[in-house]
């Protein structure tokens, strides 16, 4: 499923990501390190804080390794256990005008 017609979470992420990689050759130019030097060094450090027995650190490096575990929800309609009961069920499918530019061919 793809984001919502407008959405612009993806181009934050890209601009940050960019942003951060700049800030790194930077700091890696200004302190004559090799290439991703100051990316390996925070690695390196963040390996050794798990190593260490930082409980946040290891779950944290864990989650990113292998993501986070499933969680189950419990969802009931009473409070007590009883059934879910739906007042209305409605599917709206919507289609954007032939005349917006961003439509494309519809």
């Amino acid at each position: 499923m793809s984001a919502p017609v407008g959405n612009k979470n993806a181009a934050r992420g890209n601009w940050a990501r960019i942003a951060l990689k700049e800030a790194l050759k930077r700091r890696d130019a200004k302190l004559n390190l090799p290439f991703d030097g100051t990316l390996e060094k925070i690695l390196d450090d963040y390996v050794e804080e798990a190593v260490n027995g930082n409980a946040d650190t290891r779950r944290d490096l864990m989650d990113r390794m292998w993501g986070k575990p499933h969680q189950s929800v419990a969802i009931d309609g009473d409070g007590e256990g009883g059934p879910v009961l739906y007042q209305k069920v409605e599917r709206l499918i919507v289609r954007p005008k032939a005349e917006n530019p961003d439509s494309g061919s519809i």
